[in-house]
């Protein structure tokens, strides 16, 4: 039986979906999900509501996500100023995703350096330079990634956004989640390489 990895990005207070992860649960017990958190624009009561549901896993996804770029150009410094900043261990998983995908290398060496997992599309860099996001380099030698389009044959990917943007809200993947709402659910974490 297939194995499912549900992540949603954006997840902060103007994208709040907490209300709407709880009513899908009640459909699918084995639902479990990985949010990737803005942590410039989420409050302390939303963390703490959401951190004590087992099944909710939280990482961090850019600072304030104020673009898909936000990521993409930082230097050491800085992204390692931000990262260190903005990630409280009680609430976050070490889990890093940059908005819009796009990320530095210098970012990817702080995360490596802080024993943090970056979330990528591929491990290898295919997509650096393409055209809707140039920065999306190979993943650096020592640096745990989760590639969510490479994972083994039994392991479905199934990725979206916490509102309605990019045709993958959660209204727009409940059918797909319905398909395989008897399949076990897992958090990322347990599909990060080294």
């Amino acid at each position: 039986m297939a194995k499912v990895i549900f992540d949603l990005d954006d997840y902060c207070n103007k994208y709040n979906c907490f209300d709407e992860l709880l009513k899908l649960k009640k459909e699918i017990p084995n639902l479990k999900v990985t949010l990737f958190t803005i942590p410039g624009r989420i409050k302390l009561q939303l963390l703490e509501d959401t951190k004590f549901q087992d099944w909710i896993q939280l990482a961090v996804h850019g600072i304030y996500h104020d673009s898909n770029f936000e990521f993409a150009k930082k230097s050491y410094a800085e992204a390692y100023y931000q990262l260190w900043k903005s990630h409280d261990p009680f609430f976050y998983v070490k889990g890093f995703k940059a908005p819009g995908w796009q990320i530095s290398t210098q970012t990817m060496r702080v995360l490596k350096d802080l024993g943090w997992w970056v979330a990528v599309q591929y491990s290898d860099g295919r997509y650096n330079g393409h055209p809707d996001g140039p920065h999306q380099p190979p993943i650096p030698e020592g640096l745990s990634y989760y590639a969510c389009n490479e994972l083994p044959d039994d392991v479905i990917s199934i990725h979206g956004h916490t509102w309605d943007t990019c045709g993958n809200s959660i209204k727009d993947l409940k059918p797909e989640l319905m398909k395989y709402k008897d399949c076990e659910f897992e958090f990322i974490d347990n599909f990060i390489k080294k």
